[in-house]
């Protein structure tokens, strides 16, 4: 296992809009362990479902699906892409979504270590009210046509690099939600391992990244291309910028970038098209300007539900008030 050096900090790497935190030093190991199944609420610890009633709070399976439940039962990752997961929690407020209690504790910019090294970014959610926590992958492949299937990289189609054409078609963007919340199986079944994790995000309760703002912004991401190419918004690209963004909205998470210089190479050649500061700049404020959209939905609809809603919530009022703090976040007011 790599062990980084010393006040690590990847100065040269980071836009000068972002704010560097020094990774710590690996003695605390907190920051830059990899997710391992003792990190994962294990099955047993929750109640099986069996046609009885418990009184255990309930949670939102597309999330956090029923394999925390039922052990002897093996599936698949669900996936979702990014506007039908959108969609799900942003269309309208729904108490059972539990978008509110829902975070994104942590990221991880992982690259495979062998054949195309498709890069990918691996995200562990937590519902703070059950609680429970779960991991997706979130990765941009390209459809064959042919086929009706995926593939991580066209490199394994048997045509030269020169015939950039041949290296083109419709994207698949996808969330993929593990079914039982076992990271090393959800890779193996996404077909990532071996892998390397490059750098490392860990969000602060202080000021959260809620699920609902993460698919916004890979929604918002996913629409500026809907067109995989070789040399240009490939899952180098697609990572990359989401990457990118979510330092720059988040500025005072915990940043881990020992292996930052390997993003975006295969092999020794860098890839083309790596996500520019001004990129990142307007993806962000297109983030920004749908995210106040997606709040004030939210809000209004909560509204109609309930009446007038308490202020304990994550997204904000429409109008920016007073009741609004630096995160954007809702709080009670006496």
């Amino acid at each position: 296992m790599l062990i980084p050096p010393r006040g690590l900090g990847r100065l040269d790497h980071a836009l000068p809009s972002i704010c560097i935190v020094p990774a710590q030093h690996p003695s605390s190991r907190r920051l830059w362990r990899t997710p391992t199944q003792s990190d994962t609420l294990r099955p047993s610890q929750y109640p099986r479902f069996k046609g009885r009633m418990t009184t255990t709070p309930h949670r939102f399976l597309d999330i956090f699906p029923p394999g925390f439940d039922m052990t002897s039962v093996s599936r698949s990752y669900y996936s979702f892409a990014p506007v039908q997961l959108y969609h799900t929690l942003t269309r309208s407020y729904d108490p059972e979504k539990h978008i509110e209690s829902t975070l994104v504790k942590s990221v991880w910019y992982g690259k495979q270590t062998k054949g195309v090294q498709h890069e990918f970014i691996l995200v562990q959610v937590e519902d703070t009210t059950v609680p429970i926590t779960n991991y997706m992958v979130l990765d941009r492949t390209i459809r064959e046509e042919s086929s009706g299937g995926t593939i991580q990289m066209p490199f394994r189609r048997r045509r030269t690099i020169g015939s950039s054409q041949s290296y083109c078609g419709p994207a698949v963007d996808a969330f993929k939600v593990s079914y039982n919340g076992i990271e090393n199986q959800l890779l193996d079944e996404c077909d990532l391992l071996p892998r390397q994790y490059l750098e490392k995000i860990e969000f602060s309760r202080g000021n959260p990244l809620y699920l609902y703002q993460l698919v916004t912004l890979v929604h918002v991401v996913s629409e500026k291309s809907t067109q995989y190419t070789l040399s240009g918004q490939n899952c180098y690209w697609f990572a990359g910028l989401i990457w990118d963004c979510l330092r720059s909205l988040r500025p005072d998470a915990q940043y881990d970038g020992r292996l930052a210089e390997k993003r975006g190479k295969f092999a020794i050649v860098r890839n083309l098209r790596m996500p520019e500061k001004e990129e990142i700049t307007e993806t962000c404020d297109a983030f920004e300007k749908e995210i106040q959209t997606v709040d004030k939905n939210l809000w209004e609809s909560r509204k109609k539900r309930h009446g007038f809603p308490d202020m304990a919530m994550g997204f904000r009022i429409p109008d920016g008030g007073s009741n609004q703090d630096s995160d954007g976040a809702v709080r009670s007011t006496p």
